[in-house]
């Protein structure tokens, strides 16, 4: 989710600079003239930039949230905080000696 929404983000910011771009290259063209002199860009920028935000703070954050999930690595079950693995896998380890 916070991959898809920073990718959302930086495209429409890209795409925004391009018709900035363009407006300035080709001043004569009416349509992109139109287009930055429209008041939906603004919503658009706004739009964009909330994105690109929340996609580096969700990539941020999930990373963190997997940290403090306190389950087993290897059956995922849920254990106390603090353990690595849960009593049957740790038997299962002695007993096998890995």
């Amino acid at each position: 989710m916070g991959g898809s929404l920073f990718v959302l983000g930086v495209l429409s910011l890209l795409l925004l600079a391009m018709v900035y771009v363009l407006s300035l290259f080709f001043p004569e063209n009416e349509y992109l003239n139109q287009l930055k002199g429209q008041k939906y860009i603004n919503g658009f920028l706004i739009t964009s930039l909330a994105c690109f935000g929340l996609g580096i703070l969700l990539r941020i954050i999930y990373p963190v949230k997997k940290m403090f999930k306190n389950r087993c690595k290897k059956c995922n079950t849920p254990i106390p905080q603090g353990d690595t693995y849960c009593t049957t896998c740790l038997r299962d380890m002695k007993y096998y000696g890995r």
